[in-house]
């Protein structure tokens, strides 16, 4: 789906009909392999398409090593280097995972693929104004903060994928700009990808989700869609009693 509007979750409607006869579907993420696209930057003129096939061959694993009650962080940060061994990719992740080392990557380019596993928090208060995420030393990276024709020029040169797996990374919030989300501010760019929680998930649930959506991304036997392989990854870790699956 194809939508100008960024802070509608299209994936979360619900439909049901009342009267005499009432009836009621399943959320339109579990009933169709579902994917939106922000057709551009609610403050530019203009967008971008979707890709018709997303690369996978440089890797950037941002897995910051300071917040022990992460406790499926590491777990997580094996299946990214797995995943590098495995498919022969070029690891671009940095030493640390600090805020300049992230920053100057994301102006530096050369990743196809950024995965990030760590806090995410939003700060709708506070001078950030929008969802963030926390890096080593206990600093936070705002979507705010990724602007500046440096790294939107990479965004649009090289259109990579973004994973960010922190709690709140997908809620966007209403400025004039439009641009408090790190969906404006990275598809809005030219990313290719962002898959990103809308509230807070669970640790243990939120490494699995990315566990089977790897390995339906990349079986061997045929390659599933990314829509599809979000749709295996919902399936795989939904709780009675945890929304986690449905973020």
């Amino acid at each position: 789906m194809q939508s100008n509007e960024a802070d509608i979750p299209w994936e979360l409607v619900r439909p049901y009909g009342e009267g005499d006869d009432p009836w009621e579907e399943g959320f339109w993420c579990e009933t169709f392999y579902f994917a939106r696209w922000l057709l551009k930057r609610p403050d530019a003129s203009t967008g971008y398409a979707p890709l018709p096939q997303l690369r996978l061959s440089a890797l950037a694993a941002i897995v910051p090593t300071c917040y022990p009650e992460l406790q499926a962080a590491p777990a997580e940060h094996a299946l990214l280097r797995d995943l590098i061994t495995q498919h022969r990719l070029a690891d671009r992740s940095p030493s640390r995972a600090t805020e300049a080392a992230v920053v100057g990557l994301l102006e530096q380019g050369g990743y196809d693929w950024m995965h990030v596993v760590t806090h995410g928090a939003y700060f709708a208060e506070s001078a950030l104004h929008s969802s963030a995420l926390a890096l080593e030393d206990r600093q936070w990276l705002a979507c705010s903060a990724i602007t500046g024709p440096r790294i939107r020029g990479k965004l649009c040169a090289e259109r990579p994928a973004f994973v960010l797996n922190a709690c709140h990374a997908g809620r966007t919030a209403p400025l004039i700009s439009g641009a408090a989300s790190w969906a404006t501010q990275l598809i809005g760019s030219g990313a290719g990808m962002l898959i990103a929680p809308l509230w807070s998930v669970t640790d243990a649930l939120a490494t699995q989700f990315s566990q089977t959506f790897y390995g339906a991304l990349l079986r061997p036997e045929g390659p599933a869609t990314l829509a599809e392989a979000v749709w295996h990854a919902r399936t795989a870790i939904r709780q009675p009693d945890d929304p986690t699956w449905l973020a």
